[in-house]
C-alpha cells in the first residue's frame, strides 16, 4: 500500500527506452522509478499536463513508498515472504541401548586336518623332539594351521616339543656375533672420539708454534 507520503515526491529522472506507434524503440527521458529490491525500472513520459508520474507508476502496480529507494515493482510487491518450517528438533533418549556382542570363536579343527598334522609331525618327530629344524612353528606354518592345533596333536600323540640343537646353535652364535658388534661399535666410537681429539690438539699446537714464530722475529 502506498503512503501518504508518495502523494508529493520526487523520482530519479533519467533516460529509458519505450514503445513508439511503428512497433521499434525511442529513447525518452523523464521520472523513473526503481525497485528497491530486484532492481527493475519504469519511466514515466508525460503526455498531458495534469498527468502525474505517481498516478501512471501505481496504475501500473508500483507500490511506492516515501522516497526514491522505497519503490517496489507489482512482481516485488505481490511476493509473499515464504515461511519455511524448521525441522523438528528430536529431544536426545537418555535410554542406552545395550548390545551383546558374541565373541568370535575360532573356528574347530577338522578331522581331514587332524589328520594331515599328525602325519606331518611324524614325519620329523623323533624319540625325543622334532628332528632339526622342524618345531611345532616350523610345521604349524607348512600346513596352513594354527599353532595351537599343531602343539595340542603332538602333545596328545607324540610327547614334549624338546629342542633343536642347530636352532639352539644358531641362536646362540646369532646373540655372540651381536654382543660382538655391539662392543666393537662402542670402541669404534671411542677411537672416532680419540681422533677427533687428537685433530684439535694438533691444530691448536699449530697455532701455538705459528703465534710463537712470530713473536721470536
Amino acid at each position: 500500500m502506498a503512503t501518504k507520503a508518495a502523494e508529493h515526491r520526487t523520482f530519479f529522472v533519467e533516460s529509458f527506452l519505450e514503445d513508439n506507434q511503428l512497433g521499434g524503440l525511442r529513447t525518452l527521458t523523464g521520472p523513473v522509478v526503481k525497485c528497491r529490491k530486484c532492481g527493475a525500472k519504469k519511466g514515466f513520459h508525460r503526455r498531458r499536463p495534469e498527468d502525474l508520474p505517481q498516478d501512471f507508476f501505481k496504475k501500473h502496480g508500483w507500490q511506492l513508498g516515501g522516497g526514491v529507494y522505497m519503490d517496489l515493482c507489482p512482481d516485488c510487491a505481490n511476493t509473499k515472504p515464504i515461511k519455511i518450517k524448521e525441522p523438528k528438533k528430536k529431544m536426545a533418549s537418555n535410554v542406552t541401548k545395550l548390545e551383546t556382542v558374541k565373541a568370535e570363536q575360532p573356528r574347530e579343527i577338522t578331522r581331514e586336518e587332524r589328520q594331515r598334522i599328525h602325519a606331518k609331525i611324524g614325519d620329523h618327530y623323533l624319540d625325543t623332539g622334532y628332528s632339526p629344524p622342524w618345531t611345532d612353528r616350523a610345521i604349524a606354518e607348512a600346513e596352513k594351521v594354527p599353532l595351537a592345533w599343531v602343539s595340542e596333536i603332538r602333545e596328545q600323540f607324540y610327547g614334549p616339543e624338546g629342542s633343536n640343537p642347530l636352532y639352539d646353535k644358531f641362536e646362540a652364535d646369532a646373540q655372540a656375533f651381536v654382543d660382538a658388534y655391539n662392543e666393537l661399535c662402542a670402541v669404534k666410537g671411542q677411537i672416532d672420539a680419540l681422533e677427533i681429539m687428537g685433530r684439535e690438539i694438533k691444530e691448536t699446537m699449530d697455532r701455538i708454534k705459528r703465534e710463537t714464530r712470530g713473536i721470536r722475529k
